[in-house]
């Protein structure tokens, strides 16, 4: 009977491939992590973007009916303001213009308009 301490090669083999599938799982858990955080920063800028724009169609939207357009590096907002009896209804949409799936987000807001 022999004696020999130590592993064997195809102990080794087994050690590597599991190593290995371990390996590609968390790369490819890194990749995924990367994704979702640049998705949610760009969905920060575009809530952000989306607010500022709401505020200052707040600000006038009794004076100026009507719909616009704004094209930012990464994204778009597009607005309307229309008459809904004594108020305005503001509908502002803002766009993603640079991942595979596009993200858009609405905010409607309504307006009291002194007559």
């Amino acid at each position: 009977m022999n004696q020999y301490r130590g592993v064997t090669l195809v102990e080794v083999v087994v050690a590597l491939l599991v190593l290995s599938v371990g390996a590609v799982a968390l790369a490819g858990l890194a990749a995924t992590v990367t994704r979702m955080a640049d998705s949610g920063a760009s969905s920060t800028r575009l809530a952000a973007l989306l607010g500022e724009r709401v505020e200052i169609l707040q600000g006038n939207a009794c004076d100026d009916p009507g719909e616009g357009r704004e094209r930012r590096p990464l994204f778009e907002l597009r607005w309307t303001v229309t008459p809904e009896g004594g108020v305005r209804r503001l509908s502002v949409r803002a766009y993603t213009l640079t991942t595979r799936t596009p993200r858009v987000i609405t905010i409607t807001r309504f307006v009291d308009c002194p007559v």
